[in-house]
């Protein structure tokens, strides 16, 4: 139930994210080109070919016959993200967005986003490897899409809830220097 669970919320995830990068494509592109790893040319048609990629992969996640291949692929993407990440952090290019933030604010790459990455691969591929029983009902299916929605919705909400933390802060030290 816990991998089923953990199969909608990937799949939500990067049906998501794959529909942001298509409906918010100069965010996108501008951070796929901060990366530095493709010429110019390439980074529209590139970050054009990811989203549907990551749309692809999130459709077919839900399929069960076709599990091992497409957690596979998804945990592929995400090794891919990280790397990225980590050449750019290396490099000292992390000022900015990873390109994985919702709305058109991007908050610059920070070392927690490739531990983050490296995690979601490995569970996708514990995904990808263990085979549940198949003994799911239709209840089972509604409550591990259920916990799949719930999971997205903690882990869209926790940026939210760090920058209003630091608007509060900002705003409190301001009305203290007002005082």
């Amino acid at each position: 139930m816990i991998l089923l669970a953990l199969q909608y919320f990937f799949a939500i995830l990067l049906a998501l994210a794959g529909l942001h990068k298509l409906l918010h494509g100069d965010v996108f592109r501008k951070a796929l080109a901060g990366y530095g790893l493709l010429p110019s040319r390439l980074v529209r048609p590139v970050s054009i070919l990811l989203a549907l990629v990551e749309l692809v992969v999130a459709i077919t996640l839900l399929a069960s016959a076709a599990l091992a291949w497409t957690a596979g692929a998804a945990a592929l993407l995400f090794a891919m993200y990280g790397f990225a990440m980590a050449l750019a952090l290396w490099r000292g290019q992390g000022q900015f967005g990873c390109g994985c933030n919702w709305g058109k604010q991007q908050d610059a790459l920070q070392g927690w986003m490739v531990v983050r990455n490296l995690a979601f691969a490995i569970l996708l591929l514990i995904i990808a490897t263990v085979r549940p029983a198949n003994n799911a009902e239709m209840f089972d299916y509604l409550n591990a899409a259920f916990a799949g929605l719930a999971l997205n919705f903690f882990y869209l909400a926790g940026p939210v809830v760090q920058r209003n933390q630091q608007l509060q802060k900002k705003l409190r030290e301001e009305v203290w220097t007002n005082v």
